[in-house]
This record gives structure tokens, sequence and C-alpha cells, in this order.
């Protein structure tokens, strides 16, 4: 069974390229001003422009960043939503600071040396608030990843996203006024491995409802007999107000690529990773132990339905004591 297919895929993206015209999400390149030096790729794409996550940011990814560009998010009736701009990379993001508002219809305005450009998106159902929250407890829900947006490592794009043949998924196993209690679980053929200890959150805030963070927390995994860890790991996303679907879900947390260099090639020096990283123009990141030789992974845009079963407790001393689970093989 392949397990953590998503990492020994942090190996694997180093030897894609991205493609010339394309965004890191696939999307083309604006080039419909010939006279404009500086295209623009808009986010929500045309593609992502309906059922819109209502916390999701609207972004202009330029050829060159320009530090007097603005971006702002309106309704039909012209009132300008409440929101803060910000750079990453050569990507001016705009994100709401209560989140907009669901079903409704919004223009984005970037203005900047090629002049005014807008686009029209409309968010989704998700936003209200989750009407009975106690019946999200038993609740399991399977996070979409490889249908993920990838954001970091930068230049990633879909390429990393056909590589992720693995299920996660996530479950509600208490709710009790503004707090919520979830769990983490790996799976296999649409239901979860009892062979892999489970991902035990922390309570997290839930005052925002339908909107839920989760994390961070450590989750260690294997990867063809290598174990991998995923540090803090995050998870945020929103659920249907009948708890039906979790949309808008963002996944976050960082690898050591020391640990995934021997997936990549046996043997290899510890900085291989980061070195062909580098050449794709992703900068490593400094590890706990001062080493500059971790990647941040932050994925969103992950949307999951609710599955028909619960997700279990899972723990190394269940493992050990189930007789299906091959404790020897990692």
């Amino acid at each position: 069974m392949l397990k953590g297919v998503w990492l020994g895929a942090l190996a694997a993206f180093t030897l894609v390229g991205c493609t010339s015209g394309e965004d890191t999400d696939g999307t083309d390149t604006d080039t419909s001003s010939t006279e404009c030096e500086n295209p623009v790729t808009p986010y929500p794409s045309s593609d992502a422009a309906v059922d819109f996550y209502y916390r999701g940011t609207v972004e202009a990814t330029m050829v060159t960043a320009e530090d007097s560009a603005t971006l702002t998010v309106a309704d039909a009736a012209g009132t300008e939503a409440a929101g803060s701009t910000s750079w990453r990379g050569n990507t001016l993001v705009w994100e709401s600071d209560a989140g907009l508002a669901p079903s409704t219809t919004y223009t984005a305005t970037l203005n900047y040396s090629c002049g005014e450009r807008t686009w029209d998106f409309t968010t989704g159902s998700v936003g209200s608030a989750v009407t009975t929250p106690g019946d999200l407890v038993g609740n399991a829900y399977q996070l979409d990843i490889a249908g993920a947006r990838f954001i970091e490592p930068a230049g990633i794009g879909s390429a990393l996203g056909s590589f992720l043949t693995f299920e996660l998924y996530v479950g509600v196993t208490g709710v009790d006024g503004d707090n919520l209690d979830m769990i983490g679980a790996l799976g296999a053929a649409g239901v979860q491995d009892v062979c892999e200890t489970s991902i035990p959150f922390p309570t997290s805030d839930f005052s925002e409802n339908p909107y839920f963070e989760v994390g961070p927390q450590d989750t260690t995994i294997v990867v063809q007999g290598y174990d991998i860890t995923l540090m803090d790991l995050f998870i945020s996303g929103s659920f249907a107000a009948d708890g039906s679907a979790i949309a808008g879900a963002e996944l976050n947390g960082s690898v050591d690529t020391r640990e995934i260099v021997d997936i990549y090639q046996e043997g290899a020096a510890e900085d291989t990773i980061c070195q062909l990283a580098e050449g794709l123009g992703v900068s490593c990141e400094e590890c706990a132990d001062g080493e500059m030789l971790c990647l941040t992974i932050i994925a969103d845009s992950i949307n999951a339905d609710v599955e028909d079963f619960t997700l279990q407790e899972i723990t190394q001393e269940d493992i050990d004591a189930n007789e299906d689970c091959d404790t020897d093989a990692g």
C-alpha cells in the first residue's frame, strides 16, 4: 500500500518544470493586451469564478511586481468589501477582513501600469453558520488533496497535484459551544487505514462558525519504508450549513527535506532536494536545528463531502494489537 505518496512527490516535483505561458495553477497568463509589458493572471480564473470560497483570496499575478498596484473587491452595488492586500512574490493578494457574503457576485479591480483590469466571480453557498453544530459530531470528510491549488512551494502547481493519490480524512469528535474537537486520519480505497495512527488535533476555536482551524500537529507517516514527519500540520476550512461538506479547506505544514532525500536518490547529499528546488526558484527555509533544509507546503481550495463512516481514534498500541497490521514493515 502506498502511504504518504504526496511527500514522495516533493522529490518528484523537482524533475517537472513549469510550462511556459502558464501560472502555477495551470491557468493561461493574460496576454489580451499586446501593448501591456506586464501581463497579469487573475484569480479566481474563469474555471473558479463560480462557487468561489467566501474566505478565499483574490489575486493578481504579474510578470513584475509593482508596489503602486492596487486591488479591490466590490459587490454589484459598488460597495467595496473590507480587506487588505499583500505581496506573495509577484502576486498581489487581497484578503477579506471577515469573509465575503455567500452566494454573491463580486467584481475585482486591479489598477496598475497597464491600466484597469476587472473580473467577476460569485461566492458559493457555504458561509452561513451551521444550524445545529452538534450534528457535526461523528461526521468524517475526505479532503480532495489532488484537486488542491498549491501555493507553496511556489512553481509546483498542477505538476505536484498529479502525484497526489493518498487519502486524508478529518472527522468531528465533539462540539462544545465555541470549541471544536477533530481528528485526522490517512485512508485507502475510501476507508480509514486502521494500521496508521490517527492525528489528534488540539481543541480549536469554532467561534466563527462555520469556519474552523485545527492544529498545529506533527504527523508522522511512512513513505517507501521511511518515517516522514509533516511538521505543524494545520488545516482550516468551513462547513456547509447542513454539515454535508467542507469548502475552501487549506492545508499548511512543513517537511525536513533530509527525511525525503533517500526517496529521491539513496545516499544523496542531505541538501540535494533543496539544491534541485533552488533551480526552480524555490528556496528552502530554516529548520528547528537552524539548517536551511525545510520546505513549507501550503495548499488551498480543498473541498470535501461527508462520508458514511466515523473516524476511529487509532494509537500505536491499537496498531500493535491488530494482527492485520504488519508492524515490522515500518
